[in-house]
C-alpha cells in the first residue's frame, strides 16, 4: 500500500514528533510504500527584525499556505498513495493540506495527539492550570492569554484560523478516520468531530535497550524528563524534592530536558535550597535510554490533560517503576497499584508520599515494575503497533 505521511514539527523536539517518525518507520518495517511531507517550525525565526519581515508569511499561511497546497497535491497526483496519514499542520503547513488531498481524492487518517483542533495552544492550559475556555467555539480568551508562543498577535492568527476552519466545516470533512493516542481524548474532541470511525492507536515506543536492570538494583534516584513547564508539572515535583531532602537526603532527582520555563524552575529550585537535584538539559535516545536503566524510578508529575507521553512507554520497558499523576490518558495505561503508583495532580506531599513507598517496598516496586513491562509489550511494542495499524488500514472501505 502507498501511504502519504504529512507533519509540521515543533521547534522543540517533542513527543509529537518521535511518534511521527515511529509511524513512518512502523510502516517502512510493514513493507509499505511511503512518502514524508514535512515542515518545521525552525522556519520561524526567532529574532524580532526576522521576524517581523517573516509576518506577512505567516499572516497568509496560517490560514491556507498556497506552497504547501500545490506541494502536497502534485505529490499526491505524482505518487498515487491509498491513503494519507496526518498529523500536525500548524502553523506552516495549515489546513490547505486537507483541501489538497481532497482534490486529489485521497482519503484522510487524522492523527490526534492534543487538542489543538479546538484550543490554539493546544493543550488546554493556561495561566497555571486547566483551561476549557474555547472549548464552546470561541478562541477570544486565547488572544487575552497570549496562549500561542505568548504572542497576542501570534495567538490572535491561529484562533481566527481555527474558528475560520472550524465554520467551514474541517473537521467533519478534512478526515475520514480518525486515530486518537487515548480515548480520553477523543471524549474531549467528540463535540468536534464528525462521526467517523475512531480507533485508538498508542503512540510506538523506542526500540528498547536489551540490558534492563531489576527494579531492586537500581539507586536512590528519582527521574524526570520532559519540557521544562508548568503544566508538566516541574514546580510540584521541586516542592515534593525539597520534602524528601528532609525526610531522606539520599535521594536525588534527575531532571533532563529544557523548556520556557528552565529558568523559572532553577530559580525556584535555589530558593528552596534545593541539593539533590540535578539540571541535564536536553537528551535524546540512548542517552535517556541510561537515564532509565539506572533510575531508581520514573516520574510523571503532569498537570494538563497529557496524553500519554511517550517517555511512559520507555520506562516501563526499562522497568523503572512509575509514579505518574491521575490525570488524563496517563492511568490508561498506568494502573494503581498494577503496574504504577499514581498521585493527585498538583499534590506535592501525595507525591512525595508515592517516591517513598517506592523507595521502602523494593518487592512491591518490582512487581509493579514486571507488570509494567507486561503492558509495554502488549500497549507499545512494536509488534502490537504494526498490527493495530494494519488492521486500521485494512477495516476501511478504501482499503479493499
Amino acid at each position: 500500500m502507498r501511504i502519504l505521511l504529512i507533519h509540521n514539527f515543533y521547534q522543540l523536539y517533542a513527543g509529537e514528533d518521535n511518534a511521527f517518525e515511529e509511524t513512518v518507520a512502523a510502516l517502512d518495517d510493514l513493507g509499505h510504500e511511503t512518502l514524508v511531507l514535512t515542515k518545521h517550525n525552525d522556519e520561524i525565526p526567532s529574532s524580532r527584525l526576522r521576524r517581523m519581515v517573516f509576518a506577512p508569511y505567516l499572516l497568509v499561511s496560517i490560514y491556507f499556505n498556497p506552497a504547501s497546497f500545490v506541494r502536497v497535491f502534485r505529490a499526491a497526483r505524482r505518487f498515487g498513495p491509498d491513503v494519507a496519514i496526518v498529523q500536525n499542520v500548524f502553523p506552516l503547513l495549515s489546513p490547505s493540506v486537507y483541501v489538497a488531498l481532497r482534490l486529489a481524492r485521497v482519503p484522510v487518517m487524522q492523527r490526534l495527539l492534543n487538542y489543538r483542533v479546538m484550543c490554539a495552544n493546544g493543550i488546554l492550559f493556561t495561566e497555571g492550570s486547566i483551561c476549557e475556555r474555547c472549548l464552546g467555539g470561541s478562541f477570544t480568551n486565547a488572544v487575552r492569554y497570549r496562549c500561542y508562543r505568548g504572542s497576542r498577535v501570534q495567538s490572535a492568527l491561529l484562533a481566527s484560523s481555527l474558528r475560520l476552519w472550524k465554520v467551514l466545516g474541517l473537521w467533519r470533512w478534512g478526515a475520514q478516520t480518525y486515530l486518537p493516542s487515548t480515548d480520553f481524548l477523543i471524549e474531549k474532541l467528540r463535540p468536534w468531530l464528525a462521526a467517523h470511525p475512531r480507533i485508538t492507536v498508542r503512540v510506538r515506543a523506542p526500540k528498547p535497550p536489551e540490558d534492563v536492570p531489576a527494579p531492586n538494583g537500581r539507586g536512590r534516584t528519582v527521574l524526570f524528563v520532559g519540557r521544562i513547564v508548568r503544566e508538566k508539572g516541574i514546580f510540584t515535583l521541586l516542592d515534593a524534592a525539597g520534602r524528601l531532602q528532609v525526610s531522606d537526603p539520599e535521594v536525588t532527582f534527575r531532571i533532563v530536558g529544557v523548556g520556557d520555563h528552565l529558568d523559572e524552575a532553577q530559580a525556584y529550585a535555589e530558593r528552596l535550597r534545593l541539593g539533590n537535584v540535578v539540571w541535564l538539559g536536553s537528551q535524546y535516545g540512548e542517552q535517556v535510554w541510561d537515564e532509565l536503566r539506572s533510575a531508581g524510578m520514573f516520574v510523571v508529575p503532569s498537570e494538563w490533560y497529557d496524553n500519554l507521553p511517550t517517555v511512559v512507554s520507555q520506562a516501563m520497558f526499562s522497568r523503572a517503576p512509575i509514579v505518574a499523576s491521575r490525570i488524563n490518558g496517563i492511568p490508561e495505561v498506568v494502573s494503581d497499584r498494577q503496574n504504577g503508583l499514581l498521585f493527585a495532580p498538583g499534590d506535592a506531599e501525595d507525591l512525595a508520599e508515592k517516591v517513598r513507598e517506592v523507595l521502602t517496598d523494593a518487592v512491591g516496586a518490582r512487581t509493579r515494575a514486571d507488570n509494567a513491562f507486561a503492558t509495554a509489550q502488549r500497549e507499545f511494542g512494536a509488534q502490537s503497533f504494526r498490527d493495530r495499524l494494519v488492521a486500521v488500514i485494512d477495516a476501511q472501505p478504501w482499503a479493499s
